[in-house]
């Protein structure tokens, strides 16, 4: 059975607390070895942090990069559509050779103009994410014991 939207922070106590998500993960994975009814947990983060990952900037020529590949694979879907209508005379011409040319120019204009009227949003690529500084482990009070009794025994690799 899902569990409804989280709307409260989870009631209970703090059996484990690690550095790390996967730490967290860890804990959790060690429990469910054991038998444990996992559903009952919860990983709350704490120290919440947004970090954004510098991917690069938006330089005008990888804008035109963009913009060519685009168009490049416009006019090759263009071209065979056109080929394959054509029958064929449009194969034996290379009718699609210069629908593609003429594509990945439209592409690359296109993609100046979108990045010329975006100057705005500003010139770097990030990639946002949430990180913790701790994650706790939390269990209800009425598991309590029996998840601090397993933890309290020797981790077993799966």
């Amino acid at each position: 059975m899902p569990r409804s939207p989280l709307t409260q922070l989870p009631h209970g106590e703090i059996i484990a607390s690690h550095p790390s998500h996967d730490d967290a993960k860890d804990t959790v994975r060690h429990l469910a070895r054991q038998g444990f009814d996992v559903r009952v947990l919860s990983i709350v983060g704490s120290g919440i942090h947004m970090v954004e990952s510098v991917e690069g900037s938006r330089s005008w020529g990888a804008a035109a990069w963009r913009g060519a590949v685009s168009g490049a694979w416009l006019g090759l879907v263009a071209g065979l559509v056109v080929a394959m209508v054509g029958g064929q005379e449009a194969l034996q011409t290379l009718t699609f050779a210069p629908i593609v040319v003429v594509c990945i120019g439209i592409g690359m204009i296109a993609a100046l103009a979108l990045k010329a009227l975006g100057r705005k949003q500003g010139a770097v690529v990030t990639t946002p994410a949430l990180l913790a500084t701790s994650y706790e482990v939390v269990c209800p009070l009425t598991h309590t014991a029996e998840a601090k009794r397993l933890l309290a025994q020797p981790r077993t690799q799966p």
